[in-house]
């Protein structure tokens, strides 16, 4: 058994504490590293902002111009997994905005017993419960050294590589993992 995780999830958050002005992207959207995924202010931002809003518009706009909001931006090339903020949201320092995802891999759990079968470079055919009749192509790339005790039971970490990534295929989504382990050459002649 297994899940589809992605290989780098990164998790972004704010320079500092604010509010969230404009948000330019939702989950799912592909992005570029550098891309502006939204704009905030800092709290001191806010305060001015809110103030001169309340002397007047002219006054307000003059401040615009001059106090420009925080830039957040994609760090990595990628998929937005996660979108966690709203605008005119306030946030604090270490309230997570945004996760991304580099690539999806599928990651096996492995019984300590048959970890010994597990060889880098095996093809492994991942079936997910929620899409029984598609069968995706990988290739074991990693191996963890630490297992975890499951239920009594020592389990490893295999990471695949897959072959194809269908347009289909989210993060934590529950697989069923096949890992050939030999391949035999049959001779097969006619009977006549």
């Amino acid at each position: 058994t297994g899940q589809i995780e992605p290989l780098n999830r990164v998790e972004i958050l704010p320079p500092s504490s604010g509010r969230i002005e404009k948000i330019f992207v939702e989950e799912g959207a592909l992005v570029k590293a550098g891309e502006v995924l939204c704009l905030m202010s800092s709290s001191d931002r806010v305060a001015i902002m809110d103030a001169a809003r309340s002397i007047s518009e002219e006054e307000y706009k003059k401040w615009e111009e001059s106090y420009k909001p925080i830039k957040v931006i994609a760090p990595i090339n990628g998929r937005i997994i996660l979108r966690n903020v709203v605008e005119g949201q306030t946030v604090g320092a270490s309230t997570v905005l945004f996760a991304m995802s580099d690539t999806l891999i599928a990651v096996a759990s492995v019984d300590e017993s048959d970890i010994g079968k597990i060889k880098i470079g095996q093809s492994a055919f991942i079936s997910l419960d929620s899409y029984h009749d598609t069968k995706i192509r990988g290739t074991i790339f990693q191996i963890l050294d630490e297992g975890k005790n499951v239920s009594n039971v020592i389990i490893y970490k295999v990471k695949i590589k897959l072959d194809n990534i269908p347009s289909f295929l989210r993060s934590q989504m529950t697989s069923n993992i096949k890992i050939m382990i030999a391949r035999r050459k049959v001779l097969a002649l006619p009977l006549n």
